[in-house]
């Protein structure tokens, strides 16, 4: 067994980034299941510190995603056309382009297989670090390196393969603490392994925790449901 701390670049025999992201493909459920999912639609319930917020997803291949959280009788909406526009609708229906760092989280967010899938063509260097310990699993940490420079950590089951820990850097926000999120409660949909709960930690504080309740498999959706609409007068 690999002992934790292991220097970068160095590797235990059989278990190279290659063999990793290859097994990482197979446990998901492979390549010809993985690419039979075209799109879904996921509704669920995010925990935040000042309450609960309903919410339905949309993806499609290969980075389109939309959420519509509903407050209080209110929808708010954010979404990723897949190509040129990050943004969002707030309550008052006036949509806008996400901030930076909101926008490279929810474009990260928005790979339709996460980032191990096709890393290179989404842009990802990958390096493996050695084995670490993550909520008492034993777990491959690998280190990627997007086009921009910014580094993500990704730890993964060694027995599961799964992807169990991200943690990402917020450069934008000065001093601030690093992202940590946690995925679990993987269950099969349409033959895929998809994460039922996430959970987002700022340093010690929880930031969202989100319980996905139902994933329906879809054969499309429209490009226009993920497209930013136009502002009046604008």
């Amino acid at each position: 067994m690999l002992a934790a701390g292991l220097p970068v670049g160095m590797s235990a025999p059989g278990r190279t980034e290659a063999d990793i992201l290859r097994i990482h493909r197979e446990a998901l459920g492979g390549t010809a299941t993985i690419e039979a999912l075209k799109a879904y639609r996921a509704e669920g319930v995010t925990k935040l510190e000042a309450g609960e917020v309903e919410f339905t997803l949309w993806a499609a291949r290969p980075n389109k995603e939309r959420i519509e959280s509903r407050v209080a009788g209110k929808t708010m909406v954010q979404s990723y056309d897949g190509v040129t526009a990050a943004w969002g609708m707030p309550e008052d229906g006036k949509p806008a382009l996400l901030s930076p760092g909101e926008a490279r989280e929810f474009i990260a967010s928005a790979a339709f297989d996460g980032p191990l899938v096709d890393s290179t063509a989404k842009g990802y260097a990958v390096t493996y670090a050695g084995e670490e310990s993550v909520e008492g699993r034993n777990c491959l940490h690998l280190i990627l390196a997007a086009r921009d420079l910014q580094l993500i950590d990704l730890f993964v089951d060694a027995e599961t393969y799964m992807v169990l820990k991200r943690v990402s850097a917020r450069p934008e926000v000065p001093d601030a603490a690093k992202l940590e999120t946690f995925f679990s409660d993987y269950r099969q949909v349409a033959g895929v392994m998809m994460p039922f709960r996430v959970t987002t930690f700022e340093g010690e504080r929880m930031v969202t925790d989100t319980r996905i309740e139902r994933i329906t498999p879809l054969a499309a959706l429209p490009d226009s449901l993920f497209e930013m609409p136009a502002v009046a007068g604008g």
